[in-house]
């Protein structure tokens, strides 16, 4: 014999309150887990996309520091070059290297210390 605590009761013995609050817990339950898989799905592709993602900017980064090295390297050795080309520039263009260049290719000699009613300059003829 069955008890009938709450109304009609099931085939199993159970009433069906008992057993609608069965189904409902299992509902919560279902639901409850679905969540909870829901969120860990959505954590575990965002901390993937993450650390993909800090990677990808660490590997640019580090990649953007070695191009502005580079840069910098060369920018250095051009500013030497460039400092050397304006010493060797100063020093073609100093007087006492024009009239030592011009007394050895053309024969021309800075004026003597008395003159020679030349205007000062010797012409040599080889």
């Amino acid at each position: 014999m069955q008890r009938l605590a709450h109304g009609y009761s099931g085939r199993h013995g159970f009433t069906v309150r008992k057993t609608q609050k069965v189904k409902k817990k299992k509902a919560e339950v279902a639901h409850r887990l679905w969540l909870w898989k829901t969120v860990g799905a959505i954590l575990t592709f965002t901390m993937i996309f993450g650390v993909a993602g800090t990677f990808f900017v660490g590997l640019r980064i580090r990649h953007s520091l070695d191009d502005l090295s580079n840069l910098q390297h060369n920018l250095s050795q051009v500013e030497k070059e460039n400092k050397l080309l304006y010493e060797e520039k100063k020093t073609i263009m100093s007087k006492e290297y024009i009239e030592a260049l011009a007394a050895v290719r053309l024969g021309l000699y800075a004026p003597a210390a008395g003159g020679n009613g030349r205007g000062g300059m010797k012409v040599s003829h080889p």
